[in-house]
């Protein structure tokens, strides 16, 4: 017999999620890495400043956090899947009208905001998905997915070096706009979990009942941040660490190919270099949700650890920047710890906030991730605008990065005065919904 919409999924098709993610987070949910490559060519051609660059660059960047309660939102009046299609959408629409632009004001709303909006839709329902498939094993299926990203981060940025370089500006913008659209496709391979079914029976439930579905949403949406974002201690010190990485990680991640290349690489150099920082998280993304994944190593851990290396690394920045060597070196280096980085936000949030406000919490974090990102170039450069040495803005990312770790060590700290909270809103309604649905079968067998 055929299943009907109603049934749940075979266990087979997890690992069909699991593909669909990974390719999704290829395809747009790494477009981030771009950022640097644009910015060197939109510089050469005079229209723009560099504080104005800086910006546009962290808008697009930060996007794909701060688009993190949209994203949520989507996947509670929808599903996952809605929400990964329209990323593809959205990414196509904002790239492509990006190509017929040359005003820097255009280029905010078209680039920075459209574009970037939608691999922000990309990268939060596909690891809320993940979340929702595998409970258990949240770390492991993470690194594997996230490992697109990786992968994404070593194509991208010498695949749009070479756009650039044979298709100019605008012709990059389409091809990129396009490639990002192939994102629908795995997209509509993301079947709704049994979650989000459950969900959407609590939502007819309460139309059935005539209950006011902006009233309770908006009820449920301010009971939930109390418990999780305010109550939650431990939690809060994750989004605190969070957004202090992001901060690091946007500064070095802009401005890292402009550096190299005011220091004596070439384009294509300074691209290469933003490649190996992809290599390196590539295997990292892997290995960390492997590690992870042991309860007896914890996340936490690995993330304190990886944001004290790398911040270390960034210290001495002025001794890898002498040769090529050095900076691919660095490059690489940093990609492998930062990528383990993005490995643990999903699993992290899961175990402080449990399953029932997974969504939530990754919107929450999301959201506080990508103002991070928002601010970190800019500020980055104003510091070096001030100091007059570029070196000064990677000491100040290296800062950051120890902050992070501080954080995720203060998080550990207060983990057993903060247990994990459900959603009794959430609850209450999905044991109405259940039990005369019960009480509707048992009748049918005794009639």
């Amino acid at each position: 017999m055929a299943n009907h919409a109603t049934d749940p999924p075979p266990d087979r098709w997890r690992w069909v999620i699991v593909v669909s993610a990974f390719f999704s987070l290829f395809l747009s949910g790494s477009m981030g890495y771009i950022t640097g490559v644009m910015h060197v060519s939109l510089e050469e051609t005079g229209l723009y400043g560099l504080q104005e660059l800086a910006w546009l660059g962290s808008l697009f960047n930060c996007m794909f956090a701060l688009t993190g309660p949209a994203a949520s939102l989507v996947i509670g009046l929808f599903s996952c899947r809605a929400c990964v299609v329209l990323s593809g959408v959205t990414c196509l629409i904002g790239f492509s009208l990006s190509s017929f632009v040359t005003d820097i004001r255009l280029l905010f709303v078209t680039y920075g905001f459209l574009a970037g909006f939608g691999r922000g839709l990309t990268y939060t329902g596909s690891l809320v998905i993940l979340g929702y498939y595998f409970p258990r094993d949240s770390s492991l299926v993470t690194g594997l997915c996230t490992a697109g990203v990786g992968l994404g981060m070593f194509v991208h940025p010498r695949m749009t070096q070479a756009l650039l370089d044979h298709y100019g500006l605008e012709g990059a913008f389409r091809l990129i706009g396009a490639i990002s659209f192939q994102t629908c496709v795995f997209g509509f391979l993301m079947r709704p979990s049994k979650h989000e079914r459950e969900m959407q029976c609590i939502q007819k439930e309460r139309r059935v009942n005539g209950h006011s579905e902006t009233q309770t949403r908006l009820g449920n949406f301010w009971n939930t941040f109390i418990t999780v974002g305010i109550k939650n201690i431990s939690f809060t010190f994750i989004v605190l660490g969070v957004t202090l990485f992001s901060i690091g990680f946007s500064a070095v991640i802009v401005l890292l190919p402009d550096f190299f290349h005011r220091n004596g690489a070439t384009k294509q150099e300074a691209a290469m270099a933003a490649s190996l920082t992809g290599l390196g998280g590539f295997f990292s993304r892997v290995l960390v949700g492997i590690g992870a994944n042991d309860d007896n190593i914890g996340k936490m851990l690995f993330f304190s650890g990886t944001n004290g290396i790398v911040g270390t690394l960034t210290f001495f920045m002025s001794i890898f920047v002498k040769s090529s060597t050095g900076r691919y070196i660095y490059a690489f280096l940093f990609g492998t710890y930062v990528g383990g980085v993005f490995t643990l936000l999903s699993p992290m949030t899961l175990d402080s906030v449990g399953v029932e406000n997974f969504a939530f919490g990754v919107g929450l974090l999301m959201f506080f991730a990508g103002a991070g990102c928002l601010v970190g170039p800019p500020t980055a450069v104003v510091i070096w605008k001030a100091n007059g040495d570029y070196f000064t803005s990677f000491l100040f990312a290296g800062i950051v990065f120890l902050g992070a770790a501080f954080c995720g060590f203060l998080s550990e700290l207060f983990k057993a005065a903060s247990p994990r909270v459900e959603s009794v809103a959430e609850k209450s309604l999905l044991t109405i919904t259940i039990e005369p649905q019960e009480e509707h079968a048992s009748e049918r067998l005794s009639g």
